[in-house]
């Protein structure tokens, strides 16, 4: 459990607890063991609804911001995609050779509706917040967007970025079609 919340996580913790009923919650001294005694000593649920549930952190919108600072910083933006699904030493082996080709990697990563249109109704295991949020925290991922088609090619189009990394068991001729012409 974290000794000190920043004001932001105070603020939003507050605010959770008002939505939940409890109107006590304050600055004073002991705001940390109110919390943890309102929430049963569950701190995961604080940081789901804190660090976890803000969706807007995934956007491709925050993907094109650092994309045009690679540019100018003259920095190489490097782009990979996939459904993690379930996160395993394999996807994170891949995600740390395609950080080393580039300064940024971001990670667009398939939507809960895409992963299911590709995998089949019993996908995802695990939500695209969670997928997003475990992905965003590896320290050579400098970056997570959600997207809900079944391929990347749009958002190669629209970062166009410097290196587009896949795992190695593809090759430029077994990648999706559109997502090569997108390139």
């Amino acid at each position: 459990v974290p000794t000190k919340l920043s004001n932001d996580q105070k603020d939003a913790l507050v605010e959770f607890a008002r939505t939940c009923g409890e109107k006590d919650f304050s600055e004073e001294e002991g705001f940390l063991d109110k919390a943890k005694k309102f929430f049963d000593n569950d701190w995961s649920s604080i940081e789901t609804k804190l660090l976890i549930d803000d969706i807007s952190v995934y956007s491709i919108n925050k993907a094109l911001e650092a994309r045009r600072l690679a540019q100018k910083k003259d920095k190489t933006f490097v782009l990979t995609n996939g459904c993690f699904d379930i996160l395993h030493a394999g996807h994170v082996v891949s995600l740390k050779h395609a950080a080393a080709l580039g300064d940024f990697l971001w990670v667009g990563m398939n939507s809960d509706t895409s992963v299911k249109n590709n995998k089949g109704n019993n996908r995802p295991i695990i939500s695209e917040t969670h997928r997003a949020y475990l992905l965003s925290s590896l320290q050579f991922v400098s970056g997570v967007f959600i997207f809900n088609n079944s391929n990347l090619a749009n958002e190669i189009k629209i970062l166009k970025p410097d290196i587009y990394a896949k795992a190695e068991d593809y090759s430029i001729d077994s990648i999706n079609s559109e997502e090569r012409e997108a390139l």
